[in-house]
C-alpha cells in the first residue's frame, strides 16, 4: 500500500515536472521570437519609409547633424563610466577602419558630465553628442553601452551592436559599409 502511493506520488511529480518543463520551453520559444522580431523591426518606425535623420547637441547645446554628402557615420553611444567601453579594444580596430572609408563617428553620451576628455576620444577627434532629437531617439532607442549604429551616406541603418564588439563583428561592420557604399555608387 505505502509503496504503491510512492509510486504514485513519483509519476505524480514526473508528470507535473514534464509539465512544468513544457511551460518554460513555450515561454523560451515565445521570447526568442519576441526578440528577433525586435531585431529585425529595430530602426524602423511604423508608417514612414523615411529614416530618422539625426540631429544632436554637444553638452554646450551646439548642434551637430550628418549631411547627406558623407560617406556615412557611425554612432558609437558609449562612456567614460562603462567598463565594458574601455575594455572594447575592437571597436578601436573598427573606428580606425571607418575612418579610412571616409564614415565619420560620433560619440554618443548617456548623459551629460560622462564625455571623454579630448585626448580620450576613440577615435582620436571624435565629436561627442550629449542629446540627441526626440524621433531619432524613438526610432533608435539606447539603453547599452556601449552600442554600435552604422549608418549609410542616407541615413539608413546598415549595421548594430549591442555591447562589446569582436573581431567577426568588425568583419560584418566593414562589410556591411561598403556594400552599402557599392550600392550608392
Amino acid at each position: 500500500m505505502i509503496r504503491t502511493r510512492v509510486t504514485q506520488g513519483l509519476w505524480f511529480a514526473f508528470v507535473l515536472l514534464v509539465a512544468v518543463n513544457c511551460i518554460f520551453v513555450g515561454a523560451i520559444v515565445a521570447a526568442r521570437a519576441e526578440l528577433n522580431s525586435i531585431r529585425e523591426s529595430y530602426g524602423h518606425t511604423a508608417g514612414s519609409s523615411a529614416p530618422a535623420p539625426f540631429i544632436g547637441y554637444r553638452e554646450d547645446g551646439t548642434p551637430v547633424g550628418v549631411g547627406a554628402s558623407e560617406a556615412g557615420v557611425a554612432i558609437w553611444y558609449a562612456s567614460k563610466r562603462c567598463p565594458y567601453c574601455k575594455r572594447d579594444l575592437e571597436w578601436d580596430k573598427l573606428a580606425a577602419a571607418l575612418q579610412e572609408r571616409g564614415v565619420r563617428t560620433i560619440i554618443l553620451l548617456p548623459a551629460c558630465g560622462v564625455g571623454f576628455e579630448p585626448s580620450e576620444t576613440r577615435p582620436p577627434g571624435a565629436e561627442q553628442v550629449a542629446f540627441v532629437d526626440g524621433d531619432w531617439l524613438r526610432t533608435y532607442p539606447l539603453s547599452v553601452t556601449p552600442t554600435l549604429l552604422i549608418f549609410d551616406r542616407d541615413h539608413r541603418l546598415i549595421w548594430h551592436r549591442w555591447g562589446m564588439l569582436t573581431e567577426q563583428d568588425t568583419r560584418k561592420a566593414l562589410a556591411a559599409v561598403d556594400k552599402g557604399r557599392a550600392a550608392s555608387n
